[in-house]
């Protein structure tokens, strides 16, 4: 596997009096780099930053400071988890078990936040700069002018599945709601490495608020003959 290597200097620029850089995400990011190199080793900073696919447990070591690979004593022998490593990783396992879609460490950051949980800031600068320059090159000058013409081809392929999930759904008498659906496309998506014209993931809102405009269930639910409560 290739991997292209993040940006880390162990000795950034603008370093405040408290010895810590600038409040900017690049050289938070940058000085935590350098920290986690020192601790772990350069190779395993960038090959987990680089990774596409990390396990939940892996997830929740590197999010919360710990080294993905497992924590050893000097001689080698490996180390427990600790409690919030442990508890994180089993929200993870939960979403896993959800949805079984191939997620990077940058897909774990979001989960995490999503969920509330707590993540090492340094840690989460380093996967969100990565994750950035890990996205090509857009051609922006041009986009407008294909917008005018056509919509996303993204908007098309999400009404197509939008109309399958409400059909499959309706065959078992289940109504979910416009943005059950569209955050089921989202998650499709992702795991299909479609993006929007800005190269960055499509969210469940936008989705919705783009693309489903008069697709629901509502007809369906209406004339569902499942029993129901009440009269």
């Amino acid at each position: 596997m290739t991997t292209k290597k993040v940006a880390i200097d162990a000795q950034p620029q603008g370093l405040n009096e408290g010895g810590r850089p600038e409040s900017t995400e690049a050289d938070e990011a940058a000085f935590s780099g350098g920290y986690f190199c020192a601790r772990w080793g350069e190779d395993v900073v960038t090959a987990w930053t680089g990774m596409r696919n990390a396990s939940p447990l892996e997830a929740a070591r590197f999010l919360n400071g710990q080294n993905p690979e497992g924590a050893k004593t000097q001689f080698g022998n490996a180390l427990p988890d600790g409690a919030d490593v442990l508890r994180m990783a089993r929200v993870f396992e939960d979403e896993a078990e959800h949805s079984r879609t191939r997620r990077s460490l940058r897909d774990w950051l979001d989960v995490a936040q999503q969920r509330g949980l707590t993540v090492n800031q340094g840690a989460a600068a380093i996967v969100r700069v990565a994750a950035r320059e890990r996205q090509p090159a857009q051609p922006h000058a041009a986009a407008p002018a294909q917008q005018s013409k056509a919509p996303p081809e993204w908007i098309e392929q999400a009404q197509k599945r939008a109309r399958e999930i409400v059909q499959a759904r309706h065959e078992r008498d289940n109504f979910p709601s416009q943005q059950d659906i569209a955050d089921e496309i989202a998650r499709g998506f992702r795991a299909a490495d479609i993006v929007g014209a800005d190269g960055k993931p499509l969210s469940g809102a936008y989705i919705k608020r783009h693309a489903l405009k008069g697709i629901s269930s509502a007809k369906g639910k209406q004339l569902s003959t499942a029993p129901r409560r009440g009269k």
